[in-house]
């Protein structure tokens, strides 16, 4: 299985987290997962994970952002494990919008995109609930990941375009109008 984890490789975005479930998932011998990161780190742990965990990661730090996005369908899964309250998680709406399932861990404001039939999510910081309910998706895929992927993507193309957002922005202008 091949899944993908886009942001700032920091300890607060969960990525140790997911690195270390992954691991233990592995190390049984039941599934092989590849991990691809894309994004950069400030305090060098991008090198740590690399040394750790070269068996099964790959850190990308100079995609354009593009680049990313339209090779998200290359992927099986994808990660937004943030351990800290998220205002707004982009990456999340990208990996969704991509039509993949997506573990989460539903924090701050990225529970906003997150149901209980387009996602998957796990209680924050805790490891053995992220390789449990990984696990599941992993033993269960042909039968879920596409269902899934397919509600993520349509619960964005719903609450989250560029369309929704220009609806509700006329909306608002129409409203501030009218009541002047």
């Amino acid at each position: 299985f091949k899944g993908v984890f886009i942001g700032q490789i920091e300890v607060h975005k969960g990525v140790v987290l997911l690195c270390e479930a992954i691991h233990k998932i592995n190390k049984k011998g039941i599934f092989e997962i590849e991990l691809d990161i894309y994004g950069r780190s400030f305090s060098n742990l991008d090198e740590d994970l690399k040394n750790k965990f070269n068996s099964f990661i790959t850190i990308y730090n100079n995609k354009e952002r593009k680049e990313i996005v339209n090779s998200l369908a290359d992927y099986d899964v994808g990660f937004f494990p943030s351990i800290w309250e998220e205002p707004f998680g982009i990456a999340q709406i990208e990996l969704m919008g991509a039509g993949l399932p997506i573990l989460a861990s539903a924090r701050g404001g990225s529970t906003e995109a997150l149901t209980s039939d387009n996602s998957i999510t796990y209680t924050y910081n805790e490891s053995e609930d992220l390789v449990d309910k990984l696990e599941g998706l992993l033993r269960n895929y042909s039968k879920d990941a596409s269902s899934i992927g397919r509600k993520a993507r349509q619960s964005i193309e719903t609450n989250f375009s560029k369309k929704k957002y220009i609806k509700t922005i006329e909306k608002e202008l129409f409203n501030l109008i009218k009541n002047t």
